[in-house]
């Protein structure tokens, strides 16, 4: 776990200043491929607009679940 404190300032109408604490533990994401050869992925050539759909396992070893999506349409 990797601990972190911070200091968040509030402004009141500019009058008054008040410091607010924070403090807490983020957990390091652990996500890793099942299969070493799965680093790199080949798609091959196929023609322009052709669907292509490639599977690649991947184990989270964090401490907390997590949700991974991605989106490649840009």
């Amino acid at each position: 776990m990797i601990k972190y404190q911070e200091d968040v300032y509030f402004d009141i109408n500019g009058l008054h200043k008040i410091k607010f604490p924070v403090s807490g533990e983020g957990c390091p994401l652990k996500l890793e491929l099942l299969k070493a050869e799965d680093k790199l992925v080949d798609f091959g050539i196929k023609t322009v607009g052709a669907d292509i759909t490639k599977y690649v396992n991947v184990q989270n070893n964090s401490k907390r679940a997590i949700t991974l999506s991605f989106d490649l349409d840009d």
